[in-house]
């Protein structure tokens, strides 16, 4: 089955990665749970979040709803637990060097 686009997009152009308190990431969340989205698509873990904790809720988010989560320039599954264990060393390593 191929990827279809939506019309919409969740950009939060603005707002700090730092924080789930987003008015897109909301919608994105909202849209989740109503079950409009199956793959979250991103060009790079950090431009979904760059706290660990805030990012484990939303993965949590996503695997209750069913929802793959993609990230273009890192290759990530996570519907294998190699592509869970990469998807928590990058998220790790996205979080240490916005406290550098």
């Amino acid at each position: 089955m191929a990827w279809v686009c939506l019309r919409d997009r969740y950009d939060d152009g603005g707002f700090s990665g730092g924080t789930l308190e987003r008015p897109a990431l909301k919608d994105l969340i909202a849209d989740i749970e109503d079950g409009l989205i199956d793959i979250v698509v991103v060009y790079k873990i950090d431009r979904l979040s760059r706290a660990l904790m805030d990012f484990s809720k939303l993965v949590e988010i996503f695997d209750r709803h069913g929802v793959t989560f993609v990230s273009v320039t890192q290759s990530f599954n996570t519907t294998t637990s190699m592509g869970r264990l990469t998807l928590n060393i990058r998220a790790l390593e996205s979080a240490r060097s916005c406290t550098m």
